[in-house]
């Protein structure tokens, strides 16, 4: 699988994706790095099937209404120190990725992953 790491997430999540074997980009690899907009991400991610991981609620409704970007991981862990995100995602990387592999948009929380969509 092909995965695109949001601004508000750390670029340090790549590994923990890499780690699995899988392509792994962060926003600031873009031509426009964090400044790239949400319409090109979403572009973006239909035409190379890419997955987004994001905190961004906006593109949680674009998925509801538009079924843009690809599929995604909305990430809801609050403010958690980048330490502590990164230790929760090593601790549930598998359980996200058999569940983004079958669902189309999953809620990462600090208890639990949600199938939403």
């Amino acid at each position: 699988m092909k995965f695109l790491i949001d601004a508000q997430l750390s670029p340090a999540l790549i590994k923990v994706f890499a780690a699995r074997g899988h392509i792994c980009l962060h926003t600031r690899d873009l031509p426009l790095q964090n400044q790239t907009s949400d319409r090109s991400i979403n572009d973006l991610s239909l035409r190379e099937s890419l997955i987004l991981v994001t905190k961004d609620t906006d593109f949680y409704y674009s998925f509801l209404l538009h079924r843009r970007p690809y599929k995604l991981i909305f990430v809801s862990l609050g403010n958690m120190r980048l330490k502590e995100t990164l230790s929760h995602f090593e601790k549930i990387i598998d359980p996200v990725l058999d569940q983004i592999a079958q669902h189309n948009m999953i809620e990462v929380t600090p208890s639990e992953i949600n199938v939403l969509a």
